[in-house]
């Protein structure tokens, strides 16, 4: 699992890593990317099309609150993900 990190914060900064880092995480893993980081349904479909990893963790931008989940959200990213919500 590949996570971006922010010095004295604790999850959910909404940072992600480069690009050039991604890349080289993927190759080095074969192309098994776990990624979780600035993921959102604003920047689903191009981590899919750039990277295809096996696994996004999007968990705080789905939230509309700290540990509420926004179904809004959640059925934008799900449907980006899918690829039929533009």
């Amino acid at each position: 699992l590949t996570d971006s990190f922010v010095k004295g914060s604790y999850g959910g900064t909404g940072e992600k890593l480069s690009d050039a880092i991604l890349e080289k995480i993927r190759v080095k893993a074969g192309g098994k990317l776990w990624l979780a980081g600035g993921v959102s349904a604003a920047n689903a479909e191009e981590i899919i099309d750039r990277y295809s990893p096996e696994l996004l963790d999007a968990s705080s931008s789905l939230e509309s609150a700290p540990g509420k989940k926004d179904h809004e959200k959640m059925r934008l990213f799900i449907g980006k993900v899918k690829g039929n919500i533009s």
